[in-house]
């Protein structure tokens, strides 16, 4: 069923009927000030100033990059499930055919 034939109206034209709408309503003069507003810093505020260009040193980002890895892979068993599975078959076609070659070469 195609619903966009049953709309009494184009959505093009509805954009362009709604426009004028929203800009003389209240709430597009609230956003606009409170844009305006914020915008500005105040006058007691300084520039933000780090030390140093990383707020860890490498050891300690490497531990956060393992620590979220983790918990993402750990978040869904099914994934895990399939990844270990394949993991071990690739090991054990590899270790057969790694046996294969030894046996053979003897």
């Amino acid at each position: 069923m195609d619903v966009r034939n049953h709309y009494p109206f184009n959505r093009s034209s509805a954009w362009f009927g709604f426009c004028p709408i929203y800009k003389e309503s209240y709430l597009f003069r609230k956003n606009k000030e409170q844009v305006r507003e914020l915008s500005q810093s105040e006058k007691s505020s300084k520039e933000l100033h780090f030390p140093t260009r990383f707020p860890q040193n490498e050891w300690e980002q490497f531990k956060a990059c393992l620590w979220k890895q983790h918990l993402t892979y750990w978040r869904s068993p099914k994934y895990n499930l399939v990844r270990l599975t394949f993991t071990t078959l690739i090991f054990l076609d590899t270790w057969s055919t790694s046996m294969a070659e030894r046996t053979e070469h003897k």
